[in-house]
């Protein structure tokens, strides 16, 4: 029987197209680390939305309940990152 071969050669490429470029892994990282915190609370904020949603047409508390919890989440990573972004 044949080992599969490895279909994830595009990681090889991103690394050695940073390191031909000059540019270090390191301000790489944080340049997608600057944008990640408000699309996290944006994600979360929008599951609320789509859990409330299908537990108020559904009728099913459980998904009332997840959606309640992600509101929560995501207004508190709100909070955290209002913080995080003044000091």
């Amino acid at each position: 029987m044949a080992r599969p071969k490895c279909r994830r050669p595009e990681r090889l490429y991103v690394l050695l197209e940073i390191s031909v470029t000059g540019d270090s892994v390191e301000e790489w990282r944080k340049n997608i680390l600057k944008r990640l915190d408000p699309v996290l609370v944006a994600f979360d904020l929008v599951l609320c939305v789509i859990f409330l949603l299908v537990g108020y047409l559904t009728g099913n508390i459980y998904f009332r309940g997840v959606g309640i919890g992600l509101l929560i989440a995501g207004v508190t990573a709100g909070i955290a990152y209002l913080f995080k972004r003044k000091m």
